[in-house]
């Protein structure tokens, strides 16, 4: 397993593209020429986006070696995460197991959001230099309306959904290195969105 120091690699193209192995890197390939050459051992996530071949034998390395792969569409919508498949004990995840045990775990975990979210949007006047409604639903108005005077609505809310994307990769690859990625799957059936409630977090603390 590989460790998580590296860079994250980004692979967004308008036109067709192949990712290859080139001995222990990834060539990114297209229109007839390298566009680059990556060394595993320096990536720490991959995102990709637009018309990207990831070739079979390139994802198992990756999952082999514990980076995550993340796919956005080309609107910034986040279309799901690629992660290896073997679960490992840790005890993150057994506290969190005994969590979801409890019968008010989602009052405890609502609190615990809830504040989170909270303090992160209360660094946004500071940020901003203005006051901002303390209310996500408004406070997206707020912001959109904010920005939208140099440019359009639609060029704001694709930036916001791009945001959310690479975000989102980002706290996939954070919960693969510390071995809660593949836990994901009983959290989100007991009820517990932890990746999307992360993300939520993460985007106002930007």
């Amino acid at each position: 397993m590989k460790s998580h120091d590296g860079k994250p690699l980004y692979i967004n193209s308008r036109h067709p593209v192949n990712v290859v192995m080139d001995g222990p890197a990834m060539l990114v390939k297209g229109a007839g020429r390298d566009r680059g050459r990556f060394p595993l051992r320096r990536i720490s996530r991959i995102v990709i986006c637009g018309p990207v071949n990831l070739r079979h034998d390139v994802l198992a390395v990756c999952l082999k070696r514990g980076i995550t792969v993340s796919v956005i569409a080309t609107d910034g919508t986040l279309l799901g995460h690629c992660l290896d498949a073997h679960l490992r004990p840790v005890r993150l995840a057994a506290q969190i197991y005994d969590l979801l045990d409890r019968p008010d775990w989602e009052d405890v975990y609502t609190v615990w959001r809830t504040a989170r979210t909270r303090r992160a949007m209360l660094s946004l006047p500071g940020v901003l230099n203005a006051p901002v409604p303390i209310c996500k639903g408004r406070s997206v108005e707020y912001l959109t309306n904010r920005f939208a005077r140099t440019s359009s609505a639609a060029h704001v809310d694709r930036i916001m959904r791009f945001l959310e994307g690479l975000m989102a990769a980002l706290v996939m690859q954070h919960l693969s290195s510390i071995r809660l990625a593949q836990h994901l799957r009983d959290f989100t059936q007991r009820g517990m969105n932890l990746c999307e409630d992360l993300t939520a977090v993460l985007v106002w603390e930007v």
